[in-house]
């Protein structure tokens, strides 16, 4: 089945934007931790961050000023859903049910993507961000079996 291609646990390596204009940014730092799950039955999660993080003053979740919980927001994506795989176009697309930013839930979110090795790279449609389209390109490395946790 075409889909064990990409079914397996990853490490995110990598996150960066580009616009247009060739503007580039890293939504989560210069070393972002996160993981992409694709099920072989065809459930996905992904979870990406900004590894320094400021922590809260408190362990209350709804303690923070406004300005910590946007932090906290913006430094933190996770959705989660289904996926499938055309291996023809290169694509995997994710169909979200769940998701921290609300426009997504029920739609497709398209990927291309390429597999190196261990190394998976997806490629977004271009998206807006403050305006102006973008595309992200996210970098992955499978784990092995015995390392499913690995340093996500």
């Amino acid at each position: 089945m075409a889909q064990n291609l990409l079914a397996g646990a990853w490490r995110l390596l990598q996150v960066e934007g580009r616009s247009g204009e060739d503007e580039v940014y890293h939504p989560f730092g210069e070393h972002p931790s996160g993981m992409l799950i694709y099920a072989a039955g065809g459930s996905m999660a992904v979870t990406l961050m900004r590894t320094e993080r400021t922590p809260f003053p408190s362990m209350d979740a709804t303690h923070g000023t406004a300005a910590q919980m946007a932090a906290a927001y913006h430094e933190f994506e996770a959705y989660s859903g289904t996926w499938s795989l055309d291996p023809e176009r290169k694509t995997v697309t994710h169909h979200v049910k769940q998701a921290k930013f609300p426009n997504w839930i029920g739609t497709d979110q398209l990927r291309h993507y390429s597999l190196e090795g261990n190394r998976l790279t997806l490629r977004t449609a271009p998206i807006m961000r403050d305006g102006s389209e973008w595309i992200i390109t996210v970098v992955w490395d499978r784990l092995s079996a015995g390392n499913a946790a690995g340093d996500c």
